[in-house]
C-alpha cells in the first residue's frame, strides 16, 4: 500500500509541478488585456496539440490595436463580439492565451501539494 501512495503521490506532484511552472512562465512573458472576439478558426490536431477552436480577437498590445489569434485551441467557439480576458505574449503581440485556460492550469497545479502529501504519507507508512 505504501508503494502505491508513494508512486501515485510522486506522479501527481510531478504533473502538478509541471503545470505550475507553465503557469509561472506564461505570467512572466505575457500581459493581461481585454479583447473582442471577431472570428474563430478551426485548428487541426498536431503531435503536440489537440484539435479545437482558436479565437481571433482585437485587443490593445504595446500601445497599438492588434488582431491576434489564440495560441492554444479551445474546445468551444467564442461568440463574435464577446469580450474575452486574455494574456498576450510580449515577444509576439499577435499571440494570446485566454485567461480561462490559465485558470485551468492553476487548478491543475494544485495537484502538486496533494501529490506531495500522498508521497509523504506513503513514506511515513514505511516506518
Amino acid at each position: 500500500m505504501e508503494y502505491v501512495l508513494l508512486f501515485v503521490g510522486l506522479a501527481l506532484a510531478f504533473f502538478g509541478f509541471s503545470f505550475l511552472m507553465k503557469y509561472i512562465k506564461l505570467r512572466l512573458i505575457s500581459v493581461k488585456a481585454v479583447g473582442r472576439v471577431v472570428d474563430n478558426h478551426k485548428m487541426e490536431a498536431t503531435a503536440k496539440m489537440p484539435s479545437g477552436w482558436a479565437a481571433v480577437a482585437d485587443y490593445e498590445a504595446a500601445g497599438q490595436r492588434v488582431r491576434g489569434t489564440a495560441a492554444l485551441p479551445m474546445s468551444q467557439k467564442y461568440a463574435k463580439g464577446y469580450n474575452i480576458d486574455l494574456f498576450w505574449n510580449k515577444s509576439n503581440p499577435k499571440s494570446f492565451v485566454p485567461v480561462a485556460f490559465t485558470r485551468a492550469m492553476l487548478l491543475y497545479s494544485l495537484l502538486f501539494p496533494i501529490g506531495m502529501a500522498l508521497a509523504v504519507w506513503g513514506i511515513t507508512m514505511f516506518f
